[in-house]
């Protein structure tokens, strides 16, 4: 898997949810 990938798409994810 790509690591860069899934950190970044937690990080959108955590960044969509606080607004």
């Amino acid at each position: 898997y790509i690591e860069k990938y899934c950190l970044s798409k937690m990080r959108d994810d955590f960044s969509a949810q606080i607004g």
